[in-house]
């Protein structure tokens, strides 16, 4: 959008041009064809009016007729080869029903916001339910058949099955719809090429009143036959015939088939124009849309301003895109045709005007325009220095979008500029669906590296391994889970460039979301501790902060001081993300902002917990956050069933249409565990038990392992309350052998008392079975001291094996019959050294100077 057009711009993440969303004004004369337009009025009670026919048989025409004498105006949609993919369709959707309805905007711009590619049913039961609030509206989708991505169908079929009734959807497409309509057959009308031909006396209409032509009932007859009706192909050859004598020789060479439309455009309109029109007409080819100046940039003084004017007013296929008369665009067919002659007769010619053009749109300000035209132009130096000049903009722009401009640029120059190559292959790993592609980049970067090295500065060798290094990270990160070896490249990175390095990085796709351990700390490969992860996140934030990233380390750094109940640190944490001002600062407000209100509620003061969630679901609101919405909403309903009253949660629950009995995904893991949740609060222990069977099992599968750990203890504590005691137990064991080593405290403590029961039941059995398959008494023990409880124990030796770990309680018993350090070490088969370091623990645990004392000790044990 130029300067000029910024006042009227919809702020969304993708670029909305106002045209798209504008019903089309076609400059040429035609006639209404009423029949059809009352035919859609009495259809437009049903659900869905659908116009199919092929390529240019009036079906945009129609419906601009339609619009134009309807009592209100319906929310239009154009749609083109750009808009098949889900983000920008339905920012594009929201876009025109806010363009009828303009107290939609802040709404429907929070919607927009949170669309994701694979996420998408959220937003769009938002959407729903703020349409379900509106006044009776149709809306329109021009053009459908660009349609093809599987994701955008599959919630086209989601948003169209839930739509409220006071909605009517007109669609027109050359092609079939691309999902099964069997369901709408009943609420639906079609309108099929047969319907959409025009009849004789509709021809006769369009000849006389639009043509100019007063033709015989003969020859009207005649050119319907050929023609078949087809309006562009009846306009086609009325265009040679104005101002000819000869209409029946005409009409003996035309034929309405398709395939010959190439030749009848260049025989009969095409070379009809004088040379510098022809010359016009073939370099504006290469644009999207076009206004006066930006023609001018493209085709030269070919044409004045009057010559101009006649153009647009020859009716050579031009629609107006706007009421001001400053855009149009060629008709599809002509556009065609033109592009086909430039690429066939002057390919040469084809980078020099895309080039004229993206330069213009740079001017103007139209950076993603002018990205697209440098990049079909192949004119890569203009589009990496683009690039780099947009880099603080293009935080907020979605990573497909990005990632599909880093892509038609060739890896080889790509890394000519590390940053450059490297963003691409970061925001490849953070779209989760390219690692082939990724690991294929990151071999392919060494390569060029050794052959090219030699030639590079050391500023560059340095840029190159710190981005190398940085993206390797996060590589092993999110799609290894291997902590180590993220910790070795990030300090790798920090070595080559220890201010941090500077990539481009696209709008986050997770801002919104309640958790950022859930999402990026996945379950990890090799020895992790709590340890190791307090070490790799605080190095994590060095290295980010240089980046402009640490706001999201810092919030989940405050997670985790969340998790191992050390709340000051917790708090620390959280209001240092909070305080963060960088790149993508967003998305750690609603993690912190939780645990902050968490924290508040343990703590007592209950008020200031509400208003702390109040006030960040206002923020969210304000910054454009409408998927946390769900998550605010949810966390406040299960304060207020805590304090009895139910009636959040039934508004929850209405609001955002979530039933136990759908099918889930782990994209919708939070929501379902809020509601399992909310069911256990809630008494219904059948239900909650039901739907946390469901939900462990999905985040096992997708190996979401925190939400794991959390829905099972929620799971083992619903198993207990309905008298399932060995099968809780059974449950609970594996969630201890996998939260020991991470130092899990909170999980269990969030969960109430029943946990409580239920570990000291686990305690009272321990002498009864096999340990093997059993965490340490020890992190047990600290667990229920967590929950202030004191350790009842059966005998001495049993209280003491709270204390020590397995292997330490066989080497203690050892010392107290006098054996040495090697007869230790032989008897179960470790080294000298672990036998030391056993020791050492146990002198510490037992806070005893040595082995006599540690004797001593043991045999007051009764060891």
């Amino acid at each position: 959008m130029s300067k000029a057009e910024n006042n009227n711009e919809i702020t969304t993440r993708t670029p909305i041009l106002a045209t798209k969303i504008h019903i089309p004004h076609d400059i040429a004369r035609t006639i209404k064809r009423q029949r059809l337009i009352d035919r859609i009025n009495t259809d437009t009670t049903g659900k869905l009016t659908f116009i199919s026919a092929p390529a240019g048989f009036g079906k945009s025409t129609l419906l601009e007729h339609w619009a134009r004498q309807a009592r209100k105006s319906p929310a239009w949609y154009s749609l083109d080869q750009g808009d098949n993919d889900p983000v920008r369709f339905w920012q594009y959707v929201i876009a025109a029903i806010h363009k009828i309805f303009p107290r939609f905007k802040l709404k429907g711009d929070s919607i927009s916001k949170m669309i994701r590619p694979s996420y998408y049913k959220m937003a769009i039961t938002m959407l729903l339910n703020e349409i379900n609030h509106m006044e009776p509206f149709v809306l329109v989708l021009d053009d459908f058949h660009f349609i093809s991505d599987v994701g955008l169908i599959a919630s086209f079929v989601y948003f169209i099955e839930c739509l409220p009734e006071q909605v009517h959807l007109i669609i027109t497409s050359r092609t079939d719809l691309p999902f099964s309509i069997a369901k709408l057959s009943e609420k639906m009308t079609r309108l099929s090429t047969e319907d959409l031909r025009f009849s004789p006396e509709e021809g006769s209409e369009f000849y006389l009143t639009c043509m100019d032509l007063e033709l015989s009932e003969k020859e009207t007859g005649e050119w319907m036959q050929k023609t078949e009706g087809w309006i562009t192909g009846m306009k086609l050859a009325a265009l040679s015939l104005q101002g000819s004598a000869h209409s029946e020789s005409l009409l003996r060479n035309f034929s309405g088939a398709v395939h010959l439309l190439d030749q009848y455009l260049l025989e009969e309109v095409f070379l009809q124009q004088s040379e510098p029109i022809r010359r016009f007409l073939i370099n504006c080819s290469v644009l999207k849309r076009m206004s006066t100046p930006l023609c001018q940039a493209v085709a030269g003084d070919l044409l004045n301003r009057g010559e101009l004017e006649y153009l647009v007013n020859s009716q050579l296929f031009i629609i107006s895109l706007d009421d001001q008369g400053r855009w149009y665009r060629f008709h599809h067919l002509f556009a065609e045709f033109l592009s086909n002659r430039l690429r066939r007769l002057e390919p040469e010619r084809i980078p020099y005007l895309l080039e004229q053009a993206g330069q213009w749109c740079e001017r103007e300000g139209l950076q993603e325009e002018a990205l697209d035209y440098y990049l079909t132009g192949r004119h890569y130096g203009h589009a990496v220095r683009l690039l780099e000049e947009m880099t603080e903009k293009m935080v907020h722009v979605n990573t497909k979008w990005l990632c599909d401009q880093f892509g038609l640029i060739p890896e080889s120059i790509l890394l000519e500029h590390p940053i450059l190559y490297f963003s691409y292959v970061y925001n490849l790993i953070y779209a989760g669906n390219e690692f082939i592609k990724v690991e294929k980049m990151m071999r392919f970067s060494e390569k060029v590296y050794k052959e090219k090295m030699q030639g590079w500065t050391e500023d560059a060798i340095n840029d190159f391994w710190a981005s190398y290094y940085f993206v390797a990270m996060f590589y092993e990160l999110y799609v290894e889970g291997n902590l180590e070896k993220s910790l070795q490249y990030m300090m790798l990175s920090k070595q080559h460039k220890p201010t941090g390095t500077k990539l481009v990085f696209a709008n986050s796709r997770k801002s919104g979301l309640p958790s950022i351990l859930k999402e990026h700390m996945p379950m990890q490969k090799g020895d992790i501790s709590k340890e190791r992860i307090i070490l790799f996140l605080n190095q994590l934030i060095g290295i980010l902060d240089g980046a402009g990233l640490a706001s999201v380390a810092l919030g989940c750094l405050a997670e985790c001081y969340y998790e191992f109940n050390e709340l000051d640190e917790a708090e620390k944490w959280a209001r240092r993300a909070l305080e963060t001002r960088d790149n993508i600062s967003i998305e750690a407000l609603l993690p912190a902002q939780l645990v902050l209100s968490r924290i508040l509620w343990i703590k007592g003061n209950r008020n200031k917990a509400k208003l702390t969630m109040e006030s960040t679901r206002q923020r969210t609101i304000e910054l454009g956050m409408a998927g946390a919405l769900i998550y605010c909403d949810a966390e406040l309903a299960l304060m207020a069933l805590e304090e009895g009253n139910s009636e959040p949660m039934e508004t929850w629950m209405k609001l955002y249409r979530f039933k136990g009995d759908k099918e889930i995904t782990d994209d919708h893991l939070y929501e379902y565990h809020y509601l399992g949740q909310m069911y256990s609060a809630q008494g219904r222990i059948e239900k909650a038990h039901a739907l946390t069977g469901k939900l462990i099992d999905i985040a096992s599968k997708a190996g979401r392992f925190h939400l794991w750990v959390e829905i099972s203890v929620l799971h083992a504590a619903l198993l207990y309350r309905m008298g399932r005691t060995s099968e809780a137990l059974t449950c609970l064991l594996p969630i201890l052998r996998a939260t020991e080593p991470l130092g899990y405290i909170r999980t269990f403590l969030d969960r109430g008392e029943i946990v409580a029961e239920l570990l000291t039941l686990l305690i009272g059995s321990w002498d009864k079975v096999n340990e093997e398959g059993y965490p340490s008494l020890g992190y047990v023990r600290d667990l229920l001291a967590s929950f202030g409880r004191s350790v009842t124990v059966g005998t001495p030796a049993l209280d003491l094996k709270f204390i020590l770990t397995k292997k330490e309680y066989e080497v203690f018993c050892l010392i107290v019959k006098r054996k040495t350090n090697k007869e230790i070490a032989a008897e179960l088969g470790i080294g000298h050294g672990t036998v030391r370091s056993h020791l050492n623990n146990i002198y510490s645990k037992l806070m005893v100077d040595g082995r006599a004392e540690a004797i001593k000790q043991g045999q007051a044990f009764g060891l």
